[in-house]
This record gives C-alpha cells, structure tokens and sequence, in this order.
C-alpha cells in the first residue's frame, strides 16, 4: 500500500504517512511483472523508499533478499510494519531493518552509514511532483548502490521523471501497467 497525494479519508486504511494523502494498493498485477523483470534476487540488499505496507520487500525477502532496509514516514505505517515483521519467522530482524524517517532525510543518512544497496524501490504519492525529486536525489546519492545495481521508481504515467540521471546510470527503461509505470535505471558498472 501507498500513499497518494490526494485529499480526503484513508479510504478505510488508516494513517496518511508522509503526505497526508490516501493510501492506495501496490497491485498485484504491477509486484508480479517488477519481480518478473528482476528476476532471481537471491542474496541482494533491498531498499524500499516510501515502504507502506512493505509488500515489496516482503516479497523480495521471500524470492532470496539477503536484507531490506524500509524507509517510511507515516508513524501508523512504521508501527504496523514493526508488528508485521515480529510476527512473522520467515524474516529475522537481521534481515528487515525499518526506519521511520522522511526519504530526503533517510538518502544522505543510508550514505553516512556506508549502506549500500543491489536494488532500490521507490513508490512516492502520485500527483506531488515526486518522480523528479527522486531521480535527483538518486542522482545525487547514487552511492548508495552497488555497480550494476537497480533503482526503480513506480509512478503515474502523467508524472514521468527523466530519461537519465546522469552519468553513473544508463538510461530508463519503462513498463506500463495502465495508468502505473516502472521505470528501470541501471547503475552503470563502470563510469567514463
């Protein structure tokens, strides 16, 4: 589940998160055809931005993740994400770590950390301008993943972020899930 950059209740879900906007379902349809397209993730660390429910990384967890790191604003959010992951065995806490924090506050500190990254999901609110932001930041704090390492970023079709986010990436690649698209950006192996 994510949040949208809407106004109005939670449509039953509960918590707003970061935006104060509705919370709206990651569609089966659309986490089926991202794991399709990664492919076998056995022993790679997963970010997830904007976690939400954190079904990405759970999903990701159970294809072979060595670890995931979930990035979540709203304190509703970050509570049930804490409850869930101490409830369920198949994820030990040295695999899941959860940080209730702002994402333009959690980049610069993943970096501090040294933390580094195979794999990077973000799912910001629609409507807010976020694709943008993301692929700059991640521009910006693209050592935050490994060589060869993806970011993907899910958006609306009517917000779509930059072709490329500068030299450390190869350009996007898109697919199109109706009104929701991933875009791919590889971080390239080897810069010059």
């Amino acid at each position: 589940m994510k949040k949208t950059g809407k106004a109005g209740g939670t449509g039953g879900m509960g918590g707003t998160g970061e935006t104060g906007g509705n919370i709206r379902p990651t569609t089966g349809k659309v986490l089926g055809a991202l794991f399709n397209v990664l492919g076998d993730i056995e022993g790679c660390a997963f970010l997830e931005l904007f976690a939400g429910t954190g079904q990405v990384s759970r999903e990701a967890l159970r294809r072979g993740a060595s670890r995931a790191l979930l990035v979540e604003a709203g304190a509703r959010a970050v509570r049930d994400l804490h409850a869930l992951y101490a409830r369920v065995e198949e994820f030990p806490p040295e695999r899941v770590e959860i940080w209730k924090l702002d994402v333009r506050r959690a980049l610069p500190r993943i970096a501090a950390q040294g933390l580094v990254f195979d794999i990077v999901f973000a799912d910001p609110p629609y409507g807010l301008g976020w694709p943008q932001q993301m692929a700059e930041r991640m521009a910006s704090w693209d050592n935050i993943l490994s060589a060869g390492a993806l970011f993907i970023l899910e958006h609306s079709k009517r917000e779509m972020p930059p072709e490329a986010l500068g030299e450390a990436f190869e350009e996007r690649r898109q697919k199109f899930y109706g009104d929701t698209v991933l875009s791919f950006y590889r971080k390239r192996t080897q810069q010059g």
